[in-house]
This record gives structure tokens, sequence and C-alpha cells, in this order.
């Protein structure tokens, strides 16, 4: 914390966004990496909100790191592998993972907290993974915090529009899209018409806040390979596996983390003041948000390997790795931001 007069600022926006607490923990890499740049601070809390994020004051900015939400993340990760190495219900796994998030997150309603926990204690399964697998997702978390730090720098180095590594990855990714065939669209059985509607939104220039977030992921995904090299021994290919890996498990959640954020952020009204409970839709936002950066993902390998010299097995390699290693999470997010389950959730609390 570099600049006092800054960071109360800050906490005049905080205290009107969610209930959070100063942490006393801290990420020393981060700290190392910004201690000699004055105009970027980073800010420590816990918060119901469980969100990292970047606030702006005219040159200076302020990365909001939520060690909530990598708690959650390390659980949610933890139960996942647990489930598919044995044969777990995936679904009910992280259903109850989900439910334990949105019990802390409605932590000033308490019937309603209560409510969602009981849900969380009666369909939790208990994690089952030896320590090898353990270290190998600590490592995926690792590297996905680090992927998430470099993430909002490049928000920082995209608002500024003078980073030329930046403009050199927007150029790519709107060249990407122009030359991607509908054909796509039919990895996304179901959702095709709005999987095509988002490659056209960035391909004319409608979308520019998902074109930033796309860039920053490729940002961070070449900022975390570069800075994280010499915390391993293994070869530059594995690493670059690594990173894509962490890369699909952090965005997959986050597809998850955010369905089910908007789905219940809808019922606002109707859980603070009781009004009667209304049906309402996820916006296509959060799909477009979440369908462009699994494209990005796709393409990741062999965008990173444009900038080291990796041969076309090494990148085949990779992709087949990341394909293995990827969750599919569909189901678990229909099932926890279905307006009957939510609906019925709040109804049920006030009883």
């Amino acid at each position: 914390m570099k600049n006092k007069n800054l960071i109360g600022q800050l906490k005049v926006l905080l205290d009107a966004d969610r209930y959070y607490q100063e942490s006393n923990l801290h990420e020393e890499l981060f700290d190392s990496i910004l201690k000699s740049n004055e105009n970027i601070n980073i800010f420590y809390i816990n918060s119901n909100k469980a969100t990292n994020c970047t606030y702006f004051f005219d040159e200076k900015a302020v990365i909001v790191w939520d060690f909530q939400f990598w708690d959650f993340y390390q659980e949610y990760l933890y139960q996942a592998e647990s489930c598919i190495i044995n044969g777990f219900n995936l679904k009910q796994g992280i259903s109850a993972v989900s439910a334990k998030y949105i019990s802390k997150k409605y932590a000033k309603i308490p019937t309603l907290s209560h409510f969602i926990y009981q849900i969380y204690t009666e369909f939790n399964i208990p994690v089952i993974l030896n320590e090898e697998k353990k270290n190998k997702i600590d490592r995926i978390i690792f590297l996905g915090k680090v992927f998430s730090f470099f993430h909002e720098m490049g928000h920082i180095e995209y608002r500024k529009k003078r980073n030329e590594l930046i403009k050199s990855y927007q150029e790519i990714i709107l060249k990407f899209y122009s030359k991607l065939p509908d054909s796509f669209a039919s990895l996304y059985e179901g959702w095709e018409d709005l999987a095509k509607s988002a490659k056209r939104k960035i391909a004319n220039g409608e979308a520019d806040e998902v074109l930033e977030e796309m860039v920053c992921d490729m940002f961070a995904a070449g900022e975390t390979v570069a800075y994280t090299q010499h915390f391993f021994n293994n070869d530059l290919a594995g690493l670059i596996s690594d990173v894509i890996i962490a890369h699909d498990k952090l965005i997959s959640f986050q597809a998850l983390f955010n369905a089910i954020n908007e789905a219940w952020n809808n019922h606002y009204a109707e859980i603070k003041y009781g009004i009667t409970v209304r049906t309402y839709n996820i916006e296509d936002r959060i799909n477009y948000l979440a369908f462009d950066r699994e494209i990005i993902g796709y393409a990741l390998p062999r965008l990173i390997a444009k900038f080291y010299d990796l041969d076309i097995q090494q990148i085949k390699i990779i992709e087949q790795n990341k394909v293995k290693e990827h969750i599919d999470l569909d189901e678990c997010i229909e099932c926890m931001t279905q307006n009957q389950f939510i609906s019925a959730a709040i109804k049920e609390s006030r009883l």
C-alpha cells in the first residue's frame, strides 16, 4: 500500500460496492512486481462479493485482490478434481460448493444465508485427493493467480493505449475473428446462434468490453509464462501447457461464478425487500464473455507459440492436454441459475 490517499478514495468506493475487510495477507510476488511502480497499488481484502478488479483514478490504478475469491476457487477445484477422479457426481459436488458461496454472499440476510447453507451441508461430497494430486492442483491455482494478476495489469495497459504488445494482441484477435468460420459454433451445441452473434459483435467492433477482456487474457498468458519460468524445472512447453490449462480452468470457473452472480443479483429487490419473486433471464453480455474467452482459450496455444520456439508436435500435445483437463460445467450452471430454484430458495427462506 504505497498511496494512503488513493487507498482512502478506494475504500469509499468499496464501501458502496460490497461488505469487506482489509486483509493482512499479501501476495509477495505481486508486491515485488509493483514495488517500483508508483502509479499502481494493490489492495488485499476478503469480501462477500469475492471479486478481483481494478479501480482507476486518473493516471493511477488500484488492483483489488479478494482472497475470498481464491478460497472459493480452491474449494471448487479440489471438489471438481475429486469428483472426476473418484467418479463422484460432479453436478452435485459443484452445486454444493456454489451453494456455500451463495450463503456467504448473503451473510447479511441470515434467513436466506442459513437456508442456502443447508443445501451445502446436505449435498456436499467429501474431497478425496492424494498429496501428489493436491500439489498438481495447487500449481494450477498458483498459475491461475499469476494469470489473474497480469490480466488486471492488462486492463491498466489497455487503458493507456500506448502499449505496443497490447495493440498487437488486439490486432491478432480481430484478424483471428475475421477469419473464423461460422462452423465454429458447432462447438456450442444448443447455443450456436448466440456463439455466432458473439463472433459478429467482436469482428464488427460492437463489443469493446469483451474485446478488452480477451486482449487481457492474451497479455496475461504471455506474462505468466515469462514470470514463472524460474519457479519450475520443467521444460518451456510443459510450463506453457500448464498455463493454458490454468487459464481454461479459471475461465470455466468464472463462467460459473459470473452466471450465478448475475442470476442471483437479478433478484436483489425480492431478497432485500421481500417483494414478489419474479422471473429473469441472464444477460447475453455474460454469455458473450464466456463464449469469447473460451474461443481465445482454444487459440491460445498457437498464439503463444508465435512468441516461443515451439514445433507443431509440442503445440498439438498442449492442445490435447487442454482438452483432457477441461471441466464441463454446463449442467452445474443450469442447476444453480434456474429461476425455479432461486425463487423456491427465496420463498422457502421466508417461512
